[in-house]
């Protein structure tokens, strides 16, 4: 209870600095991103610099004293992160914001898959949808495809989740077979072999007919195939 009583403290902290800084029009660009790396300093204990610099991996580590990840940072940080992003694309910056974008949805989808964030999935996930509805799915890289198929996947949305994977198949296929692909393939193939021992009512209230799934399966097997036969043909 104390734990969860902390983290939501901090999320309201974090709310009030946002309201804060999207609400008062008369602050200045320059104003706004101040008061927001403040309060990243204050509150997460980062700087904005460096939340630009990390990847996601390495922004978790240095919010996991001993090893065990501070949850309730993890979601201001996020907060902070949709703050600046809205900011950025207030001020036209849309390609700065997009980009601020993408690692605040990859930070909010690998804080779903920790064990300690289990009691605030709900808070999680409304975060990852307002970042789906801010940001489409365009210009996503395979580390975020691969956090979202399942994502989709776990919440029921299987059309989504099939949309999502063969994004990620041309994210990662390249000139040739490799290691990377085959294993993307491998993760498709097992979620559609799962996908036809759920009822036909799951499978549509997915967005899938059984049929539907039969074909998204052929397309794998063959383009995997065809893949290494490519492969072949080149060696």
């Amino acid at each position: 209870m104390y734990q969860r009583d902390y983290i939501m403290k901090l999320i309201e902290q974090t709310a009030r600095v946002v309201m804060k800084v999207l609400h008062k029009q008369a602050l200045s660009f320059h104003e706004r991103m101040e008061l927001l790396n403040h309060a990243l300093r204050q509150l997460v204990g980062l700087d904005s610099k460096l939340l630009q610099a990390l990847s996601v991996k390495d922004l978790l580590v240095l919010l996991s004293p001993g090893g065990h990840p501070d949850i309730g940072k993890a979601l201001a940080a996020s907060d902070l992160l949709l703050a600046r992003v809205k900011v950025l694309q207030q001020e036209g910056q849309i390609q700065a914001g997009k980009a601020e974008a993408l690692k605040w949805l990859e930070l909010l989808l690998t804080i779903r898959k920790m064990e300690e964030s289990a009691d605030l999935r709900e808070e999680t996930e409304r975060r990852i949808e307002t970042a789906l509805e801010l940001i489409g799915r365009s210009g996503m890289e395979a580390s975020q495809l691969e956090l979202l198929v399942p994502y989709y996947d776990e919440t029921g949305r299987l059309a989504k989740a099939e949309d999502a994977l063969f994004h990620w198949i041309d994210e990662v296929k390249g000139d040739a077979w490799n290691e990377r692909l085959s294993r993307v393939l491998d993760i498709g193939m097992e979620m559609y072999e799962r996908w036809l021992t759920d009822s036909t009512l799951q499978l549509e209230d997915g967005g899938l007919s059984r049929e539907e799934v039969r074909q998204g399966m052929a397309e794998l097997a063959k383009f995997k195939s065809g893949a290494r036969r490519e492969e072949a043909d080149d060696g």
